[in-house]
């Protein structure tokens, strides 16, 4: 992925930091990719191992907060949902997603697309 031009064919991660955003069928609710501030942050993870995504969640992402899992979806999901990806580093591979309405019905009509669209993974027990 090159500063300019995200890869809509890659896979992304969301973190998702609220166990209920994640059903136990791995179905995600809406609110897992609910924006703030206009935007919505994700990871690029093409061509990396599952340890190695759960390690960006756990050493960039998460801070203090408990990391409950996560959201992979493919890029062109976020054009679906008549979105954008914007790479944004750093850190690296962070990029976030934008272009979101401004109504609260539209933004939950776009959030469910990409929830529909979503593998949700519960993270790990920590050791």
């Amino acid at each position: 992925m090159t500063a300019r031009e995200p890869q809509r064919d890659g896979w992304y991660t969301r973190y998702v930091f609220f166990r209920n955003r994640i059903r136990s069928d791995g179905r995600l609710r809406w609110q897992a990719f609910e924006p703030k501030d206009g935007e919505t942050s994700v990871y690029h993870i093409r061509g990396l191992g599952e340890q190695a995504i759960w390690d960006i969640g756990t050493t960039k992402v998460a801070g203090t907060r408990t990391l409950a899992g996560r959201a992979d979806f493919a890029g062109a999901v976020v054009v679906e949902a008549d979105l954008r990806l914007d790479p944004d580093p750093p850190p690296s591979r962070h990029a976030n997603i934008r272009g979101w309405p401004t109504e609260q019905p539209a933004i939950m009509n776009r959030a469910q697309v990409l929830a529909r669209g979503s593998v949700g993974l519960r993270a790990p027990p920590v050791a």
